[in-house]
């Protein structure tokens, strides 16, 4: 009886043994055969350029007369731009841009207006045949941002803050308001209010009115290259 009870255990033993080497060499196996996931292969990225499309650019102003500060709209049919640079970032490609607006261009879809502004206000600044207006600085993306605009008028630089947008098919505006004052434009004002007195004022018994701020949109599609 001790014989066969030393046997049986010596069997539990050994059977014990056996288990726990065959589990350690299992465990052993299963880490040797991991599989390892495979990343995804990522596509390259787009490297998309900029550059200046001169037969998109449209410049459009807003005038404003009697109290009511009613709205009188025109364009500029002409201009060009100067020191475009072509390259990734929008900001890096207009910084130091120079933009030129022939007076003689404006269009106000009136022909006798026209003819006043041409006479009775440009006329009477000096060396104004052209507008010209240099990014000196840009702070933003190529999605929105501001631009600092040196503008030469009557032979007086100011600076102005424009606000700009881009949408995603690369049409780009620009928007600001002229305060003609700050360019020593009062006197041009003046000659133009005289001559429009009757169109400038609003009820009777009103005063004849031409605002002294004029807004300014700029419009273009710049042109856009991926590789």
């Amino acid at each position: 009886m001790i014989g066969t009870h030393k046997t049986k255990t010596l069997a539990v033993v050994c059977s014990f043994i056996t288990l726990t080497f065959s589990n350690c060499g299992n465990h052993g196996d299963h880490e040797g055969h991991s599989e390892q996931k495979e990343e995804p292969i990522k596509a390259p990225e787009q490297t998309c350029t900029f550059s200046y499309n001169e037969e998109s650019t449209l410049i459009k102003w807003t005038a404003y007369k009697h109290a009511a500060k009613a709205e009188v709209g025109g364009e500029f049919q002409s201009c060009w731009l100067e020191g475009f640079n072509t390259s990734e970032s929008l900001t890096e490609a207009l910084t130091g841009a120079r933009l030129s607006i022939p007076v003689s261009s404006s269009n106000s879809n009136d022909s006798l207006r026209d003819w006043k502004i041409a006479n009775k206000f440009f006329a009477v600044l000096t060396n104004t045949d052209t507008l010209v207006g240099t990014i000196s600085e840009m702070v933003g993306d190529n999605k929105k941002g501001f631009a600092s605009v040196d503008v030469q008028i009557n032979d007086t630089t100011q600076s102005v803050n424009f606000e700009y947008e881009m949408n995603d098919n690369s049409e780009l505006k620009f928007q600001g308001i002229i305060n003609l004052p700050l360019w020593n434009a009062q006197p041009a004002l003046d000659s133009l209010n005289k001559v429009c007195a009757e169109k400038h004022t609003g009820a009777p018994g009103e005063e004849s009115i031409l605002w002294p701020d004029v807004q300014v949109k700029i419009f273009t599609t710049l042109q856009k290259d991926c590789k």
